[in-house]
């Protein structure tokens, strides 16, 4: 687990080679949860410039060696995060309680690990302890604009992957979330039409009030009053959003 976690590879494959536990969840999570994720936080976060290890592994070619290694050696492709990680390698998202290795790679939109996990026998559509399911992670629920390089176009082409593979966009999460308050938080356009079009509801009132049109309009309870993003709150509209539906927050998260 540590050699996982500061990226040291070729010490992390030795010791898979001599015996070491693939499955040790000591730390609440296992190394393949790990290796399959990214950390988004303000002490390791290459966005705002803290490139250190402990925001996910940075070489790309050690990180799909490891977690090959890791599944050749039974790693649970479906085991469950049961304790969240410390809170500087945590990201934005409540809680990670419950995710699966797939549901965070579907967070950091890494389609080809998805595909490989899939065919190591990964279920898709495995929920959080909070109803979160890899299609809201891969969305942007509980992503903080500004902290992260996720991309619309990168984020639809997994969306797109993970709707086929059953993951429904009517979810709900227990914090009353939908899909589209995550797309709504980023002023992703596109992705607001596309779950709509999939049968995500646009009137969805979160516990904390927040509607997907008073997230994109900048009353929410995440960067209400920072991020304001007109077009997707007037797409949201002419969706059947009611604009006076909900509690507005413009309380900076």
């Amino acid at each position: 687990m540590v050699a996982t976690t500061k990226a040291q590879i070729p010490m992390a494959l030795f010791l898979l080679e001599q015996g070491a536990n693939p499955n040790d969840n000591g730390a609440g999570f296992t190394a393949l949860h790990w290796a399959s994720g990214v950390w988004e936080g303000e002490q390791a976060n290459p966005v705002v410039g803290f490139s250190d290890p402990m925001s996910g592994i940075p070489d790309r070619k050690g990180k799909m060696d490891l977690i090959k290694s890791l599944i050749s050696h039974k790693a649970d492709v479906n085991a469950k995060i049961t304790k969240n990680p410390p809170g500087f390698a945590g990201g934005y998202l409540k809680s990670k309680v419950g995710a699966t290795p797939a549901f965070l790679a579907a967070y950091a939109l890494d389609l080809e690990l998805l595909e490989l996990l899939q065919a190591a026998g990964a279920d898709l559509k495995a929920v959080t302890r909070e109803n979160v399911s890899p299609l809201m992670a891969a969305v942007g629920v509980g992503r903080r604009l500004g902290y992260s390089d996720a991309k619309e176009d990168r984020a639809i082409e997994v969306a797109k992957y993970l709707l086929a593979q059953g993951n429904d966009a009517k979810l709900i999460s227990t914090r009353g979330e939908n899909v589209l308050h995550g797309a709504a938080y980023l002023g992703w356009n596109r992705m607001v039409q596309l779950m709509v079009d999939s049968g995500a509801a646009v009137n969805v009132v979160a516990k904390s009030g927040t509607t997907p049109y008073l997230a994109a309009n900048g009353q929410g309870d995440r960067q209400g009053g920072v991020n304001v993003f007109p077009e997707t709150a007037a797409l949201l509209v002419k969706l059947g959003a009611d604009p006076k539906l909900g509690t507005s927050c413009n309380a900076f998260f």
